[in-house]
Order: structure tokens, then sequence, then C-alpha cells
């Protein structure tokens, strides 16, 4: 390694496609964990903090986040 300097590795097509299904499965693990030890507040704050998000996704607010 010439000066020791950074590197970066490359990843082939087939390498991201393992490397997305490994993410996915792992989210997916974890929000069966999470799903199974939720208590009723949290689930009442998840969807309140739904019903907010659904109430900003009007084209017109996600142009004002652009800025």
């Amino acid at each position: 390694m010439p000066y020791r300097g950074m590197r970066v590795r490359e990843y082939s097509a087939d390498d991201v496609v393992d490397i997305y299904k490994v993410r996915a499965f792992m989210e997916g693990m974890a929000a069966n964990i999470a799903a199974k030890n939720i208590t009723a507040e949290e689930l009442v704050g998840f969807r309140t903090l739904a019903i907010q998000v659904e109430e900003h996704l009007a084209p017109e607010d996600l142009a004002n986040t652009v800025n």
C-alpha cells in the first residue's frame, strides 16, 4: 500500500444484493422483536407520529423541506 492511505472497497452487484438481503433479514428480525415487546403506551406514541408524518406528506410540504 503506497503512502499507507485509505482504500475504498469495491463491491460487485452480487455483493450489493447480498448486503441488502442480510440487511432486510436483520431489520425484519428487529421489527419482529420490537413488535413482541412494544407497550401500549409506545404503540400510541408511534401511531401519533405516523399521523403527524402523513399530515406532512403533501407535495407542498415536501417542496418546503428541500430548501
